[in-house]
């Protein structure tokens, strides 16, 4: 963790800006998911 510190202060824009786009990323991922398995059950049902 000690060397992550030095890069942390150097691309804290970076850093935060890689952060939200996987966040945005997994939110759509499971977003997706919830909709396939909700369009699955109605096939089912």
């Amino acid at each position: 963790m000690k060397q992550a510190v030095p890069v942390l202060r150097f691309y804290p824009l970076h850093l935060g800006t890689i952060l939200k786009n996987t966040m945005d990323a997994q939110v759509n991922v499971n977003a997706g998911l919830i909709d396939d398995i909700d369009h699955r059950i109605h096939k089912i049902l």
